[in-house]
């Protein structure tokens, strides 16, 4: 009587368990959205570092040329606390998508528990996040008991609560970083901007002016070449990575609606691929991918 009691409580569990797993459309949207979300975590997170170091290398060299920049304040809008706040929030993004990934891929328990440990430290850091340190914990929890027993459902289950659950956080996160990325807000992109066109405007002054020295005019002819080269990463990697976040944001509301209603097209992923795609292709093609 007892083995029957014990078989029937194992069938229970086990029907409740398959029954939190993923389907087909569900599994693919979410690896497709847990790709794309580490993808333009790091690419975001590469830029504002960008945005940093060439602002003070541009700013050098309008010093150099007796221009507007202040040899004071070489980092001009890239205030340091700024930059790195913006990078974690990139960190944020890129380690949600590398737990995703972790939980709905073929991995190792100890994946699965490194990329929690990161997702929880880069989310516990988020200023006015949605989520409560509670729910982080809670799904601190979850996560340590996957790897002992019917592993595939329990990370369904994480799946189905915690991408809901972090709706909110990813969504503010996506248009905290678009705004630092493009230009016509006032942002990190803006201030770029205007680097690029005080160095070009001093640089094309120094080149008009026949009494200048040979040493500044080379200095000026550099100092183009740096803008060109910059306000054509900022049109093609900063727009793109722009672009690839609000197509993100789609694909990961339509993860969201298919976990809690169990309904999905994958037209927002193929379409999010696409931009991820053109994405690396403007990065290769500037020589900015290591």
């Amino acid at each position: 009587m007892k083995g029957l009691y014990r078989t029937c409580l194992i069938l229970v569990v086990a029907g409740n368990l398959f029954g939190c797993a993923l389907n087909v459309n569900q599994r693919a949207a979410a690896a497709g959205v847990a790709q794309a979300s580490v993808g333009i975590g790091d690419v975001a997170a590469k830029e504002f570092g960008h945005f940093r170091s060439a602002t003070i290398e541009m700013n050098s060299m309008d010093v150099v040329l007796g221009g507007h920049a202040k040899a004071d304040n070489l980092d001009g809008a890239m205030d340091p606390e700024r930059v790195i706040d913006r990078v974690r929030s990139a960190q944020a993004l890129s380690n949600y998508g590398k737990l995703l990934f972790t939980l709905v891929e073929d991995s190792e328990e100890a994946e699965v528990r490194q990329a929690t440990d990161a997702f929880l430290d880069s989310f516990s850091a988020i200023g006015g996040r949605h989520m409560s340190d509670a729910q982080l914990n809670g799904f601190g929890r979850l996560v340590q008991g996957i790897g002992y027993f019917w592993v595939e459902a329990k990370k369904a289950k994480a799946v189905k609560q915690i991408v809901p659950a972090a709706r909110e956080d990813v969504n503010t996160l996506c248009d905290l970083l678009i705004s630092d990325l493009s230009p016509q807000n006032a942002q990190l992109a803006m201030g770029f901007e205007t680097t690029i066109r005080q160095l070009r405007q001093d640089s094309e002054a120094v080149l008009e002016d026949p009494a200048s020295r040979s040493a500044d005019r080379l200095t000026a002819v550099d100092g183009l070449r740096r803008t060109q080269e910059e306000r054509a990463h900022l049109d093609a990697v900063s727009a793109q990575a722009a672009a690839a976040l609000r197509d993100f944001k789609q694909a990961h509301e339509g993860l969201v609606e298919s976990l809690l209603h169990d309904r999905y097209s994958l037209d927002d992923v193929r379409s999010l691929g696409k931009q991820m795609n053109s994405l690396r292709t403007a990065m290769q093609a500037l020589g900015d991918t290591d």
